[in-house]
């Protein structure tokens, strides 16, 4: 199935908002530590910034096909994980005000 870009991605420079990100404080103390640098990436499975990564992996989705999970054709097969955080979800909606739903989607 092809999706559409939303109109509003068009509005932003990925390239420009990853480099400056990558100038932040935050960025910087993060680098400094080993031990959760990972936090200054797309997600754990992803490559490190560069300030064109995002672009870049953008470009792979669109040309190769690549799903957001990095592999053709779609995500995987889902872990216990997958089940497990999507019970915390469940848990986390029960007794929210309305207002709060936006904060944990379906």
């Amino acid at each position: 199935r092809k999706f559409t870009s939303h109109p509003t991605c068009a509005t932003y420079d990925i390239d420009s908002i990853e480099q400056a990100f990558m100038k932040t404080e935050l960025y910087s103390l993060i680098e400094k530590y080993p031990s959760v640098q990972p936090l200054n990436k797309a997600s754990l499975n992803d490559g490190n910034l560069n300030g064109t990564y995002c672009s870049s992996y953008n470009h792979l989705i669109r040309t190769q096909g690549l799903s957001i999970w990095g592999q053709p054709g779609g995500r995987p097969v889902r872990s216990k994980i997958d089940g497990a955080i999507k019970d915390q979800i469940k848990k986390g909606r029960e007794n929210l005000k309305p207002e709060g739903f936006s904060l944990f989607p379906d």
